[in-house]
């Protein structure tokens, strides 16, 4: 058993020292930086609203006063008195889509939960009210 643990240690260890040094690295400026910051904090907010566009391929973030538009190398993000557009390098971008898409599911896992629970229990209520 210790064995097999060891093997897989060994793959993870080799796999992201591989990957470290494939890795292309994007040199981003200050207001990339920033830029990549703010979206990937207003996603993961639990009070921000999360749009995907998916003929347009675009998706949208919402949190108080701050929008935010993510296309395939762009982002728009809007505060009422001010807009910036910067232009994301693509590995940034995929992973600023992944984190999306994450939170996206992860919000809509606990939606169905919720749906499933409400359906168990007024099925219960109407099989009580029927004996």
């Amino acid at each position: 058993m210790s064995m097999n643990r060891s093997i897989k240690q060994f793959e993870i260890l080799v796999r992201n020292s591989t990957r470290k040094i494939f890795q292309k690295k994007d040199n981003l400026n200050s207001d990339q930086k920033m830029a990549v910051s703010i979206i990937k904090k207003s996603i993961v907010n639990e009070d921000s609203q999360l749009v995907a566009a998916p003929m347009s391929n675009r998706k949208f973030v919402h949190l108080n006063d701050i929008f935010i538009t993510i296309n395939e190398t762009l982002i728009e993000i809007v505060n009422g008195k001010y807009s910036y557009e910067i232009e994301i390098p693509e590995s940034q971008m995929n992973d600023i889509k992944k984190c999306f898409n994450r939170t996206l599911e992860r919000r809509l896992h606990t939606w169905e939960r919720t749906i499933t629970n409400k359906r168990a229990k007024s099925l219960s209520d109407i099989l009580e009210t029927l004996s």
